[in-house]
């Protein structure tokens, strides 16, 4: 969690920040700011009702939502993406680009994502992996060259993660 967090820290978390986690879960993300004793306007959006359901009974204090209660011009300093894209469903590259390009339209500082690099010893059929270079490809195709991000491989995983992931920080602005 964080590495993924990582991508705010050029500016800080303070309690007027807005986070958007997609794919929230079951709300471990604002486990982890409250075990940071981080404040935060903290939004997290699941397809999954129970694991909404159970956010809300976690943290009745956030909100915890389906992605179509997004207000269209509704937009969050920062947003979180973790482990949504792991899993092969047949159309992770649709998936992924719809994705990205969602959260673009409603963040104004940055979108932290991982991934699971090609670049593995093995591939399960099960999972789901996308080139570090093409990811790069996409997010310079799609909301400009001069799209300011970073690429991080470098991080220790948690026991039980999985291998060959990497974090990508995509900046509405350069960093300084």
């Amino acid at each position: 969690m964080a590495y993924l967090l990582g991508v705010a820290s050029v500016n800080g978390i303070q309690s007027t920040t807005k986070i958007l986690d997609f794919g929230c879960g079951t709300g471990a993300l604002p486990d982890f700011l409250l075990d940071k004793n981080i404040q935060t306007k903290y939004t997290g959006i699941d397809i999954v009702d129970e694991f909404l359901d159970c956010g809300r009974a976690k943290h009745p204090h956030h909100r915890f939502c389906k992605q179509f209660d997004i207000e269209p011009n509704e937009t969050f300093d920062y947003i979180f993406i973790s482990g949504i894209f792991n899993n092969n469903t047949g159309n992770n590259e649709l998936f992924f680009e719809t994705t990205l390009r969602w959260c673009w339209q409603h963040c104004s500082q940055a979108i932290a994502f991982n991934l699971i690099s090609t670049y593995v010893d093995y591939q399960e059929l099960d999972l789901w992996y996308k080139a570090p270079e093409q990811t790069i490809q996409f997010i310079k195709s799609e909301f400009g060259h001069r799209t300011p991000f970073q690429m991080l491989n470098d991080y220790v995983l948690p026991r039980g993660a999985i291998p060959s992931e990497y974090t990508v920080y995509v900046y509405k602005q350069p960093t300084q």
